[in-house]
């Protein structure tokens, strides 16, 4: 769906509240990816990037705004198709989570085991220690990227238009929002949320830090935000801007 000239979002699946929706920024010399969704998910991927005019032969970047594997699941697939063509990036705290040197800050230890019995049901073979993070590093294998560039808070990458890293910790430690300059919209991932037409914060029961993540809110302030892009909900937009809403959000 075109949100602008040069800037759209991506459906890729779920409904309603729990629509996913990556977004695709490009321009004459680039076109950057914002998350990645399930496993699973490249076709539907590249399928939505074609409606949009842009052949995955033209993608030179993705984004990543955190770990969940709702974000990164097709990640390393079209990492692997993209055969060196693309770069991958994401705020530095995330980056040992994406590639699985560090077992994910969120995953129950019940999600673990329901991965260990498919992973065994599937290939025959139990992993001794699931816990672990060698048994974490062969359950998640198939879906393991690998990071080519980290940013820092405040970091102003030079490709389409001007694109701003914003650490806004909290959903996970390392969520990264994205700044769009040339379109004075904000990619939100999932510090923020769009429903039922409504802004809404950060989704407490699928949250790391409920608390910090509100707090991080605040930073945006420093940016002139017409539009928001949710990854769970998609875009919103008012006559004034969405600092005022954003704003509100912080103190709720």
């Amino acid at each position: 769906m075109r949100v602008k000239d040069g800037l759209s979002l991506l459906e890729i699946g779920g409904a309603g509240n729990f629509a996913m929706c990556p977004v695709l920024v490009r321009d004459e010399s680039d076109a950057v990816l914002f998350d990645a969704g399930l496993p699973g998910q490249m076709e539907k991927i590249l399928s939505e990037m074609a409606v949009e005019g842009v052949p995955f032969s033209e993608l030179t970047h993705i984004l990543i705004t955190h770990q969940d594997m709702d974000h990164i699941g097709s990640l390393a697939a079209l990492q692997r198709a993209a055969a060196g063509q693309v770069k991958v990036m994401c705020q530095m705290e995330e980056k040992d989570y994406i590639q699985f040197d560090r077992i994910p800050a969120k995953m129950s230890k019940e999600r673990i085991l329901q991965h260990a019995a498919e992973y065994l049901e599937k290939t025959g073979i139990g992993i001794p220690d699931p816990f672990s993070l060698d048994g974490i590093r062969i359950l998640f294998a198939d879906v393991t990227a690998v990071v080519d560039d980290v940013l820092a808070d405040g970091q102003d990458l030079n490709v389409c238009g001007g694109i701003v890293a914003i650490h806004t910790p909290g959903h996970t430690p390392g969520h990264c929002c994205y700044y769009l300059k040339k379109f004075r919209t904000l990619v939100a991932g999932d510090a923020m949320n769009v429903r039922e037409g409504i802004l809404s914060g950060p989704n407490p029961v699928y949250t790391k830090d409920p608390v910090t993540a509100r707090a991080s809110l605040a930073k945006l302030s420093a940016y002139d935000i017409q539009t928001v892009l949710c990854y769970h909900g998609g875009a919103i937009s008012g006559p004034e801007g969405m600092n005022s809403a954003i704003a509100a959000l912080v103190s709720e």
